[in-house]
C-alpha cells in the first residue's frame, strides 16, 4: 500500500472514531507512534488537522491521544502545548535546545543528555519539578544486552 492511500483510510478512520467518541462510547485512546511525522511543526500531514482537534477538545470527550516521537521539538506546537503529561528519554544536546525544553531547568535537561536506558523524566502541569522513573527491564533470558 502507497504512503498516500495509507493516509487517506488513516483519515478515515480518525474521522470515523471521532464521530464514534462524539456520541457515546466511554472512552478512547489513540496511539501515534513518529507523532512528528503525522503533526510536523511546519507544514502538515491529512492528519494533522484531527490531531489538533483531539488535543485540545479530546478530555472532554474521554479521548486521550499517546503520541510517541523521537524529537518533540519537531511536533506542532498547538499539539505539544495541549499535552497533559510529557515523557522524556535520553535526548540528543542539540534537541534539547529546542523550545519545547525551555520549561525545563537548566539542571533537568542536561540531565535527559544522560539518562540510563529505562529512566525516563514525567512532566505533567500539576508537578512543581518532573518525576524521574525508572521503567523495569524486560524479562530476558541470560546473556542478553539487558543484563545487569
Amino acid at each position: 500500500m502507497d504512503s498516500g492511500s495509507y493516509l487517506r483510510r488513516s483519515c478515515a478512520t480518525f474521522r470515523t472514531v471521532w464521530r464514534t467518541c462524539l456520541i457515546g462510547l466511554d472512552g478512547v485512546v489513540i496511539f501515534v507512534d513518529e507523532l512528528n511525522k503525522f503533526a510536523p511543526s511546519g507544514p502538515g500531514s491529512p492528519l494533522k488537522p484531527q490531531l489538533i482537534d483531539i488535543t485540545a477538545r479530546g478530555r472532554s470527550s474521554n479521548v486521550a491521544l499517546i503520541g510517541a516521537e523521537q524529537f518533540a521539538s519537531e511536533v506542532d506546537k498547538q499539539i505539544f502545548d495541549n499535552s497533559a503529561t510529557r515523557v522524556f528519554g535520553r535526548t540528543g544536546s542539540s534537541e534539547i535546545s529546542g523550545q519545547v525544553y525551555r520549561r525545563l531547568s537548566n539542571e533537568m535537561r542536561v540531565k535527559l543528555t544522560t539518562l540510563s536506558q529505562g529512566i525516563m523524566l514525567i512532566g505533567n502541569n500539576r508537578f512543581a519539578e518532573p518525576l524521574l522513573a525508572r521503567f523495569p527491564l524486560p524479562p530476558c533470558t541470560p546473556g542478553d544486552r539487558y543484563d545487569e
